[in-house]
């Protein structure tokens, strides 16, 4: 039997078999797999109706969090405003959040209904840090014409949720990363395919350097190449026909996460 209550913050929260989760963030991921399309975008595009990540995110009252720097206060003692830091007075700064993360476990950060956009930058994965019940839950957001999706220095790693749109279809599906990550046998190809590539890349750039060299100057340096990694899945997501029982496995993972 499925009970409500109230959280320390007023929130109502469901209860089912022993696992709570906030109704606001599993209402949220039902409106943004009916959406028609969503973006990194932080705003609302109503002409086009694309969907920005971040103002679905404050719709449901998920407040950002902001990483910030040190500053000194009138008597020129270090403050920490815009940083984080936990009931230990350990500061988060920047790198903290692109080397140590801990995904999935309850209660490791202390922070709960916040987010961080894009903490590793607007080339890494991934998009936002959503943090529930201290639990630090990964979401990258895609999309593409058909559905399907592509990846940029990495391929899709298997402790982030993916949000997947079709701009042709006004689709999106919602999955979780283990189930669409590469095999064991698809890791080893992969990675040996980019070491190839990047022992390829430093012989080109040697020798282009080596002929250039002797005309270069202040004003004219060397040539060279820097290829970008990009990994592409065919599998049109937003077709596939247990998109609804994925989007259900997100949610229980949610909650067995944060229960």
């Amino acid at each position: 039997m499925t009970t409500k209550k109230k959280d320390v913050v007023g929130r109502k929260v469901i209860k089912k078999k022993g696992e709570t989760i906030t109704l606001d963030v599993m209402r949220m991921i039902r409106f943004i797999a009916d959406m028609p399309l969503i973006s990194k975008k932080q705003e609302m595009s109503k002409s086009n109706q694309e969907y920005g990540i971040e103002s679905i995110l404050k719709k449901f009252r998920i407040k950002r969090l902001e990483m910030g720097h040190p500053t000194r206060d009138r008597n020129n003692k270090k403050t920490y405003s815009g940083y984080y830091f936990n009931k230990n007075l350990e500061i988060y700064n920047k790198d903290f959040w692109k080397d140590n993360m801990t995904f999935w476990l309850k209660d490791a950060y202390p922070f709960d209904m916040q987010y961080i956009f894009q903490p590793n930058g607007s080339q890494r994965n991934p998009d936002i840090y959503l943090f529930l019940k201290g639990c630090c839950i990964p979401i990258d957001v895609k999309s593409s014409e058909n559905g399907s999706a592509s990846w940029n220095s990495t391929y899709a790693q298997s402790d982030i949720i993916y949000m997947i749109a079709s701009k042709k279809l006004g689709e999106t599906a919602i999955i979780l990363g283990e189930e669409i990550s590469p095999c064991e046998e698809s890791v080893k190809v992969l990675n040996k395919y980019v070491a190839d590539y990047d022992k390829l890349s430093d012989r080109v750039n040697d020798k282009l350097i080596g002929i250039q060299g002797a005309f270069a100057d202040e004003t004219r340096l060397p040539w060279t190449v820097y290829p970008r990694k990009m990994y592409c899945n065919l599998t049109k997501y937003v077709n596939l026909k247990d998109k609804n029982e994925a989007m259900r496995r997100v949610i229980d993972k949610i909650i067995a996460a944060t229960a």
